[in-house]
């Protein structure tokens, strides 16, 4: 699974259905090539739902810049 940023966006987290302001998109390619069977779909995921997806050594690549 690949995560990434997509920025400043007020949606409802597909995962914990909580609302957040900055989403992140979880991408299942990887797991979309293994088992084709399987209809995956991408996830517009929250702040926190992302930070526990990736871990913490992963996560300092991936959250935002505050600038």
């Amino acid at each position: 699974m690949t995560i990434k940023y997509i920025g400043r966006v007020t949606r409802k987290c597909e995962m914990c259905n909580g609302y957040s302001n900055y989403m992140y998109l979880d991408d299942n390619k990887m797991v979309k090539g293994l088992f084709p069977e399987v209809n995956w779909k991408d996830l517009h995921i929250c702040e926190k739902c992302a930070q526990r997806e990736t871990g913490n050594k992963v996560w300092k690549k991936i959250k935002r810049n505050l600038k």
